[in-house]
């Protein structure tokens, strides 16, 4: 799938915090997304550390964004699928280490934040977890298609998405936007 040159001009602007009006989202956009070198996290190394094989190490980037949202948002509860939760979960860890970290899909509906990857939750499930107040989506390698019905099931909230990666935050009170960001 190719980027048009609008759609990467309004997504190099939108990571730099241009164009985005929410006060919240420009705070996820400056300490989240993107927060410079200005912000250095203790837990880096701990993410760095649970990256054993090559593999792994492409996630990196969006491990320690998992790392800086979970602790920006106070998260408490989180589910990752047992099959890629090393460098992910350690950046939970490393965002409050007595956070419940959930592994079983018996248990996410009790979990705030749900990461996942590809299409190990089914749409139906994902879409009526997202339509509770408070929860929080972070999800890569979108099937094509989920992105758009995934943010239909928020009444109110925030979508950052990119090519292939999408972070979805259902928050009363806040008008419903979303913005194309490199996640």
């Amino acid at each position: 799938m190719k980027i048009s040159p609008a759609e990467s001009y309004k997504r190099w602007r939108h990571t730099r915090g241009y164009g985005v009006h929410s006060p919240f989202a420009y705070m996820l956009v400056k300490e989240v997304v993107r927060p410079g070198s200005d912000y250095a996290w203790y837990a880096y190394t701990d993410v760095d550390n649970a990256m054993a094989d090559r593999v792994a190490r492409r996630y990196r980037r969006q491990a320690r964004i998992l790392l800086r949202l979970a602790a920006r948002l106070a998260v408490e509860s989180a589910f990752i699928p047992q099959n890629v939760s090393g460098p992910f979960r350690a950046a939970l860890l490393g965002a409050d280490s007595r956070m419940h970290i959930v592994t079983a899909m018996a248990e996410i509906d009790r979990c705030r934040l749900i990461g996942t990857i590809g299409d190990y939750i089914p749409l139906e499930t994902l879409t009526m977890l997202m339509a509770r107040p408070g929860r929080i989506l972070v999800f890569l390698n979108v099937p094509d298609g989920w992105r758009e019905s995934l943010f239909g099931a928020v009444d109110e909230g925030l979508m950052f998405y990119s090519r292939r990666n999408v972070i979805v935050i259902n928050r009363p009170g806040m008008q419903k936007v979303a913005y194309s960001v490199s996640i």
